[in-house]
């Protein structure tokens, strides 16, 4: 059987590739609530017959919900979550019987990138109500289980290095023609990998975008509605890729292969690839098929690299002809360290944008895999002169050995970076957003709007209302912002009066970086006064 030259191979996987960009579309990377009917605070003299919840792009309500309670924190019946026709960026309820009083409205929705996005509101018929510290408590939402989040995070990695193997093995035995014994075992051990991965996220995803516990999770009902959401049918099409590259695994340790498995085992990485980036923060934000193409360029040629290493470990090194095919290996590792710098700054420039954004989680992280990177491209010049080295002067190659262990080993890593980037909201997203929180004491309530919340200069909002909803109008109210690891303590930010028990500040500076402590003081009266407090990320 004829061997497949690396152009051949590239340009194959290059056709792949613009058949998956076909459907990209574009979409915000984090979901957020645009507005809402009623909306947030709002005072309505009818009872509405709906809620309606608008977002700033398409959302999924399969594993989330609407929820409505009362001034007191008991549940109110409503209908089940729906899109309006046509509008898929759109949540509405029905609700009846709603008498006077206020209402709190919790929310949980999945975003184009699967991630879960909550939050809640208030709003009031007829009059407000005061809010006991029980319907407070709703307001926080719920954080979901840290060990389904963790549990979720080992499949991502398992998915990652699965993925790297099956292909990039797949892609060495098509260019290089070459077989070994062991080599079936490495792969269909790639592809068993890639489909427990795959198994594992569908069945804990549900967990993960509900909010629940490990074992509600696992119940079978979860999974079946995990499986309509577009992270589940990405998922599900990865499963039959890897049951596909099983297949084809088998089939690479035969002499005589049909003639149609090089291009099928060629084209596999592409398509395992993209639904990667379909499920993940690829296809959202700016530049949708810039995103997918980046995506799965980086993903193919990481995995062609790191899994063709590991061929090499496995099976060339110590054969009789393993001085060829590591000095024929060595160019296309090359092109693929090219192609993964030149792709990961593409999606790093699109996911961060600006210096700021590295001092969130995903600007961290994405430092970290650079590092790695980094590294890895330094043991990979050790290689390359190994290489050069066996080739010239017939050396041993143990040295070799070594560094190809030391390149997957740092490989591993930046998989496991990269799972750990799927499962971040992307800087952009984490930077510069506004702060809005819902705060409540002895019965008072405080909405409060900072925008953006970053170091400088910030615009602030600022609605009161007293106990029982009384018509009662605020003297005068102060807001104070504290930072004890930088020595900041009680600074305080001018309010106006701009309204009625609304406050708001224009010309507010906040000069530092950091997890500040606020403090909101209010006074209605001469004995009248309540103090509110939260913390607030100033990025």
């Amino acid at each position: 059987m004829s061997r497949l030259g690396p152009g051949r191979a590239l340009a194959l996987g290059f056709v792949t590739v613009l058949a998956i960009l076909v459907p990209a579309r574009a979409a915000s990377a984090h979901a957020e609530l645009v507005s809402s009917q009623p909306g947030d605070g709002a005072v309505v003299t009818q009872a509405p017959a709906t809620l309606t919840l608008t977002f700033s792009e398409s959302v999924e309500t399969v594993l989330g919900a609407v929820r409505l309670f009362d001034s007191q924190g008991q549940p109110v019946a409503i209908g089940a979550p729906r899109h309006p026709a046509g509008h898929d960026d759109q949540v509405q309820v029905a609700t009846s019987g709603l008498g006077q009083g206020t209402y709190l409205v919790s929310w949980r929705v999945t975003s184009a990138d699967s991630h879960p996005v909550q939050g809640s509101f208030l709003f009031s018929v007829g009059q407000r109500s005061a809010v006991t510290a029980d319907a407070g408590a709703v307001l926080a939402g719920r954080s979901g289980s840290r060990v389904v989040g963790a549990l979720l995070g080992a499949s991502r990695v398992t998915v990652f290095a699965g993925f790297a193997l099956l292909a990039g093995g797949l892609a060495f035995v098509a260019i290089f023609g070459r077989t070994a014994p062991r080599m079936g075992s490495v792969l269909v051990g790639g592809a068993a990998a890639l489909v427990v991965g795959s198994l594992a996220s569908l069945a804990l995803q549900g967990g993960y975008a509900n909010g629940t516990s490990l074992g509600q999770s696992l119940h079978p009902a979860v999974w079946r509605l995990t499986a309509r959401t577009d992270f589940g049918r990405q998922a599900l099409w990865r499963v039959a890729l890897g049951a596909v590259g099983a297949a084809l695994a088998l089939l690479a340790t035969q002499t005589r292969r049909p003639w149609w498995w090089r291009a099928a085992a060629l084209s596999l990485g592409p398509l395992a690839a993209a639904t990667l980036a379909y499920a993940g923060h690829a296809h959202t934000g700016r530049w949708p098929r810039v995103g997918v193409t980046a995506d799965v360029v980086h993903l193919v040629a990481l995995a062609w690299w790191l899994g063709g290493l590991a061929v090499l470990a496995v099976t060339a090194v110590r054969a009789a002809d393993g001085r060829d095919i590591v000095s024929r290996f060595s160019p296309v590792a090359l092109g693929c360290v090219g192609a993964v710098v030149a792709s990961g700054v593409v999606q790093s420039w699109r996911q961060v944008g600006s210096l700021d954004a590295f001092a969130t989680t995903y600007g961290r992280l994405l430092l970290v895999k650079l590092a790695l990177v980094a590294g890895l491209l330094g043991v990979a010049l050790v290689s390359r002169r190994a290489v050069h080295r066996w080739t010239a002067d017939l050396r041993p190659p143990s040295r070799l050995r070594r560094a190809l262990l030391g390149e997957l080993a740092l490989g591993l890593g930046v998989l496991g970076v990269t799972a750990g980037l799927v499962a971040t909201a992307p800087a952009r997203d984490q930077v510069a957003r506004p702060f809005s929180t819902s705060l409540l004491s002895h019965g008072a309530t405080a909405s409060l709007v900072l925008d953006p919340a970053r170091a400088g200069a910030v615009v602030v909002h600022l609605y009161v209302t007293p106990p029982g909803g009384a018509l009662a109008k605020a003297a005068e109210a102060r807001l104070l912002l504290s930072l004890p690891t930088r020595g900041v303590t009680d600074l305080s930010l001018p309010m106006e009066n701009t309204g009625p028990n609304h406050f708001s500040s224009q010309g507010a500076r906040i000069p530092f970086r950091g997890r500040w402590q606020l403090t909101v003081l209010v006074r209605f009266g001469e004995f009248d006064s309540y103090t509110f407090t939260s913390a607030v990320n100033v990025r």
